[in-house]
């Protein structure tokens, strides 16, 4: 979280474009993050809907 918000930073504060690598470590892990969620629910998804 503490990258994204740097970069946010970056942007907003400081007028400064992130660095390019950073913006690439930052997709690779909302993209794991995402396929890691993404599975999870997937195999939980029968107990899940019962509490809702």
């Amino acid at each position: 979280m503490y990258w994204y918000i740097e970069q946010f930073r970056d942007i907003v504060l400081y007028a400064k474009f992130p660095d390019v690598n950073s913006i690439y470590m930052e997709f690779g892990v909302a993209i794991l993050v995402l396929i890691l969620g993404a599975w999870y629910f997937n195999k939980k998804q029968d107990e899940f809907i019962l509490y809702i």
